[in-house]
């Protein structure tokens, strides 16, 4: 192997270390946001076509880089967009698999989900929740979104596109709160019922373009917050 090709090498394997520490310590403290290191080896990220946009647009590299931490040659994954399963065909579904040595899966037996924006249309409910005997199995999700801020960054005049989620449950103190863009609301009804028979449910994952990543594990409750402004309040 080149000095280059050892040099990438490396600079891939400090990228796997980093990112797994934050993605774990992004889910023993749920609601505290992580920036993630930027995985430019990658090169370009695989693009898909957008249905509300009619485009067609680059995956969040962040969040591929987060899948392919995640992924080795003995799990499965699943990827959509628009509300769809991709095909084995589709460019993301090859570019993943390529890099990663994981082998696409149904959804229902599936390791890890990716989702290239933020609309399953359902597709959540259909990935593995686990048992009560080993509930460790279930499927976990990432989603790509667009943009992820403390609650406290908002105010009054820029919520437009914005959802507040108040979070509660193991690691974090009485409650906090957090505001995604880029994610349908009905999402978060989807998880929230996911996670009824707790401890059953799915890990979720949501990545933004600036690389912050907010980790939920299966245990934080989540509620949608209205904001004054949207409900009418003065």
């Amino acid at each position: 192997m080149t000095i280059a090709g050892l040099q990438k090498q490396e600079e891939q394997m400090l990228f796997a270390t980093t990112t797994f520490r934050k993605l774990l310590d992004s889910v023993t403290r749920p609601g505290k946001l992580k920036v993630l290191a930027a995985p430019d080896f990658l090169g370009t990220p695989p693009g898909f076509y957008s249905k509300s946009r009619q485009e067609t647009l680059p995956v969040n590299l962040y969040g591929l880089g987060t899948l392919l931490t995640l992924l080795d040659t003995e799990v499965g994954f699943s990827v959509a967009a628009n509300g769809q399963w991709l095909e084995p065909s589709h460019e993301v579904v090859r570019w993943v698999a390529l890099r990663s040595g994981a082998k696409l899966t149904s959804p229902d037996k599936a390791n890890f989900a990716f989702f290239c924006d933020g609309l399953s249309q359902g597709l959540l409910s259909q990935l593995d929740q686990g048992n009560m005997l080993e509930p460790e199995l279930s499927a976990t999700a990432v989603y790509c979104v667009k943009s992820l801020l403390p609650h406290s960054v908002l105010s009054s005049s820029n919520v437009n596109g914005w959802l507040e989620l108040e979070l509660a449950g193991p690691g974090i103190e009485n409650s906090r709160t957090v505001s995604v863009a880029g994610l349908d609301e009905k999402e978060i009804q989807l998880i929230q019922a996911s996670r009824q028979h707790y401890p059953l449910g799915i890990d979720l994952f949501f990545v933004d373009n600036m690389g912050q990543c907010l980790g939920l594990p299966r245990s934080t409750k989540l509620k949608l917050v209205k904001h004054p402004v949207e409900s009418g309040k003065s």
